[in-house]
């Protein structure tokens, strides 16, 4: 009689391993810090994949895969406003807040400080299926746009970037 074992693959995330999405979504996050120009992913998506230490068993289909979702998402139609070369482009800057119980450290993906506006953007790899998690992007989203306002007492925008499908959603505080 022959019997067959199969693993699963599964991440000890108690020790410290990511599974593969999760991975997408930090490369994703440092493919767009390094990102200017939406035409010229490449440069970025090598100096994300060349910051990660740990070897990559599949580093050529993760860089694919990458460079698929980021393309996709950076040609929906309202990116092409959020990498403009209007204003200041800041990205990853943390900023504090007054919170209940003192100074809060907020840092926001990316916020452009144009002329008559400031605009926030927070990328997201999916649209998430939990309504509550949908709803604490919304509310991480809406603080960052709350500490902003005492600092730009202007206009102050928040955008929801779901990277894969490519979806832009514009939050109110």
């Amino acid at each position: 009689m022959k019997i067959r074992l199969r693993q699963l693959r599964r991440p000890l995330r108690l020790l410290g391993e990511r599974d593969r999405e999760t991975l997408l979504g930090e490369l994703a996050h440092l493919t767009l810090y390094f990102l200017k120009d939406p035409r010229d992913l490449e440069g970025p998506l090598s100096r994300a994949l060349a910051l990660y230490p740990e070897p990559f068993p599949e580093r050529e289909a993760l860089r694919s895969r990458l460079r698929e979702v980021l393309s996709r998402a950076l040609s929906h139609p309202r990116m092409a406003e959020y990498f403009s070369s209007e204003g200041e482009d800041l990205r990853e800057r943390e900023f504090l807040k007054k919170g209940k119980k003192g100074l809060e450290s907020l840092r926001p993906d990316r916020i452009l400080l144009k002329k008559d506006e400031v605009l926030v953007l927070e990328y997201k790899l999916h649209r998430p299926k939990e309504k509550r998690l949908y709803e604490d992007y919304q509310k991480q989203l809406k603080e960052y746009l709350e500490g902003l306002r005492e600092v730009f007492p202007g206009r102050v925008r928040g955008v929801l970037v779901f990277l894969e499908p490519p979806e832009v959603e514009e939050v109110s505080p």
